[in-house]
């Protein structure tokens, strides 16, 4: 849906300027292939640039300060606001739902020759409002702090507390809203019981269909090296040493809606980088996925791999679990580049 929603506004001028008007940009300035403004009433009204053609990802050149970043993350760094707020905005503008990406083209006969070998991949994902988390304790964790994960970081992911399960709960959000799709639940006390899990979802979601920490995190992510982790738990972690662009699947298997929303990053680099003791086997198919999704784009692939450090084996521990020093050791001595061959 990201992507669509790009392509509707770059096709559209007029949205386009009401959304640089609803931030605060000034001398907006239309012309025939592309819209110049200025950052504010001080700034000059050539510094910033959008082409209308050819820029399906609503690119935003900044001549005065030298970058070039999609428009999302462009509004993000310049006025201080969440995903959340600029993919909303720009719903509200175009008049969008958060599902008009799956009513907008009505199948041909109601659909019967698309289901002729194929699969019906739509998924219909639901999501809720902030108001859902107002049944659960805000108050930081102090086992989590214990772990690693900040208290700084726990208000950043809105980490909480359920005090009937006893659990720390987290929320699950969206990649292309930012909306919550589901709470996540860690139990905060320890049992050898089976059907006691460590982690359950309070309200129920599909994790297959976003991405952990992509909204949150999506200015640091986009055009940048991405890595991609199992944990939601890592990438809270190496928020705590500054480290952002890092996206988690809640499992070892990449689904083909992940693998997507990661290449809509523009990546320049993907580092799969799971847990100790999974097998590379698990690792190689997700890299093979990526591989599939790309095959027109020259991005470069990577995984941890974790038998070049012994020391760490048997503790299944992801690349941000042993802090900030031991995740320069994996950056500077234990990444492979993937040799994808034939697929």
């Amino acid at each position: 849906m990201l992507k669509d929603i790009k392509e509707k506004l770059i096709t559209n001028a007029d949205a386009l300027i009401e959304l640089l008007e609803e931030f605060g940009f000034e001398k907006i300035t239309p012309r025939v292939s592309e819209i110049r403004c200025a950052r504010d009433a001080d700034g000059g009204g050539n510094n910033i640039q959008i082409r209308l053609t050819d820029n399906d990802g609503v690119m935003v050149t900044d001549y005065a300060r030298g970058t070039h970043s999609d428009i999302i993350q462009f509004i993000m760094e310049q006025r201080g606001v969440d995903f959340r707020t600029v993919v909303g905005k720009i719903q509200k503008i175009l008049g969008l739902s958060d599902d008009w990406a799956r009513q907008k083209q009505l199948p041909l006969f109601g659909g019967f020759y698309n289901q002729i070998g194929r699969k019906n991949t739509e998924i219909e994902v639901k999501t809720y409002p902030e108001s859902v988390l107002n049944q659960y304790d805000m108050t930081p964790n102090e086992r989590w702090i214990k772990d690693g994960i900040t208290i700084e970081a726990q208000r950043f992911y809105s980490v909480g507390y359920d005090v009937e399960s006893q659990r720390i709960i987290f929320p699950i959000r969206s990649a292309e809203t930012g909306n919550i799709m589901c709470v996540k639940g860690r139990r905060n006390y320890e049992t050898n019981r089976e059907e006691d899990p460590k982690y359950i979802y309070l309200i129920p979601g599909l994790m297959s269909q976003t991405l952990f920490n992509y909204s949150e995190s999506y200015g640091d992510l986009y055009g940048n090296e991405v890595w991609v982790v199992e944990s939601e738990k890592s990438a809270m972690v190496s928020y705590g040493f500054g480290v952002k662009n890092i996206i988690a699947l809640g499992s070892h298997s990449l689904s083909e809606k992940q693998a997507q929303l990661i290449l809509q990053l523009n990546p320049i680099r993907i580092i799969m980088a799971l847990d100790e003791g999974l097998e590379f086997s698990a690792t190689e198919e997700n890299l093979k996925m990526l591989k599939s999704f790309s095959a027109l784009r020259d991005i470069e692939l990577w995984y941890w791999d974790t038998t070049l450090d012994p020391t760490i084996k048997g503790t299944k521990c992801g690349p941000c679990d042993n802090g900030a020093e031991y995740f320069e050791k994996v950056k500077g001595e234990q990444l492979k580049r993937w040799n994808c061959g034939e697929i």
